[in-house]
C-alpha cells in the first residue's frame, strides 16, 4: 500500500470508541449536533441530508444517462386528435362478443365533418382515410378484435345545420363477397 494513508477521524471525542457530535453552531443556548464519525446525521440534525456516496452518484448518473438515450432513441409518441379517439372509442364502445375468443368490432366509419373542414381535407394531398384506417387496425390488435370484413372509414360533409365539429357513426359490416 504505497502511498496511501488513512485519513484521521478529527470528530472523535475523547475515547477512540465513542462517537460524538461534531459541534458547529449555538442556537438559543443549546449546542446543534450537525454529523457523527460514521458520516451519518445525527439526530436532530437540521438542514442535512443523507449522503448517497459513490454507488448512489454512480447509480443517479448511469439512470440519467440511459434516460437520455432511450429519449435519443424512441420516437416521440404524438397525442392522438379528437377525432382520432372518438374514432377508437367507437371502436371500443360498438364491439360484438360472439364467441369465447371472438369480439368483433365495428369496421364501417363515417365521420361528418363541418363543410368547411371537409372541404380542407378533401384537398389537402394526405390521405386522411387510409391512415385513420390503419390506427383503428393498430387499435383492434392491441385489443385483440377481428373484423368482420376491411376497415372503411368515409368522410362527408355534415348538413349545414350541424353546430358540432364532427360527429362519428360505425357498424359493423360483412366482407362483401366476390361475384365470378
Amino acid at each position: 500500500m504505497d502511498g496511501w494513508r488513512r485519513p484521521r477521524r478529527t470528530a472523535l471525542g475523547p475515547s477512540a470508541g465513542s462517537p460524538t457530535p461534531v459541534r458547529t453552531r449555538q442556537q438559543s443556548g443549546h449546542l446543534i449536533p450537525k454529523c457523527t464519525h460514521a458520516g451519518e446525521p445525527a439526530q436532530g440534525a437540521v438542514g442535512q441530508a443523507p449522503s448517497m456516496g459513490f454507488l448512489g452518484t454512480s447509480e443517479r448518473l448511469m439512470e440519467q444517462w440511459t434516460t437520455s438515450m432511450w429519449r435519443c432513441m424512441l420516437p416521440v409518441r404524438q397525442e392522438q386528435g379528437e377525432a382520432l379517439t372518438t374514432l377508437l372509442r367507437q371502436c371500443d364502445a360498438n364491439t360484438l362478443i360472439v364467441g369465447r375468443r371472438r369480439v368483433v368490432a365495428p369496421n364501417d366509419f363515417v365521420i361528418e365533418l363541418l363543410p368547411e373542414i371537409h372541404r380542407l381535407i378533401a384537398a389537402s394531398p394526405l390521405p386522411v382515410a387510409p391512415a385513420l384506417a390503419g390506427q383503428v387496425r393498430r387499435h383492434a390488435a392491441e385489443h385483440g378484435y377481428t373484423f368482420a370484413g376491411p376497415v372503411a372509414i368515409d368522410l362527408r360533409p355534415a348538413p349545414d345545420d350541424t353546430a358540432v365539429r364532427f360527429r362519428v357513426h360505425s357498424r359493423i359490416a360483412p366482407a362483401r363477397r366476390r361475384e365470378s
